[in-house]
């Protein structure tokens, strides 16, 4: 069983005691696969119920699987997709006996990640090659 949780930042609140925009809690998605054509339909059903939305504003963000990637641009054509750090911070320790461990645990402690490295993970979540 995968749960989808879409969340996303509600651009007309703000807190009382910080600057930032709170983060809300939106669909939730209960499935049993973990393919192109079942994100592909949850983000259409988001799409369609958004129709009159600008998806050019919108940035929804993932861990760079591939076919999440591929079922968020189908839905969202105009979008600009965004790279999630901390899905891929997670996916980086659950996978670090893949790639080299020092790597690993240089950029997971540091987060400051050269250009060349996150290029290399990106490659590592997408394809599963290092």
């Amino acid at each position: 069983m995968y749960v989808i949780v879409a969340v996303y930042r509600n651009q007309t609140s703000q807190r009382a005691t910080r600057e930032d925009i709170p983060i809300f809690i939106g669909p939730i998605f209960l499935h049993g696969n973990y393919d192109f054509a079942t994100y592909a339909d949850f983000f259409s059903h988001l799409s369609a119920r958004l129709e009159t939305y600008d998806f050019s504003k919108l940035r929804p963000g993932s861990d760079e699987e591939a076919f999440i990637r591929n079922a968020m641009q189908h839905a969202f054509p105009r979008a600009t997709l965004v790279c999630c750090i901390l899905h891929m911070k997670d996916n980086l320790r659950r996978h670090a006996h893949k790639v080299n461990i020092l790597l690993c645990s240089y950029a997971i402690k540091t987060l400051k990640w050269p250009t060349d490295f996150l290029a290399r993970i990106r490659d590592f979540v997408v394809t599963g090659k290092t």
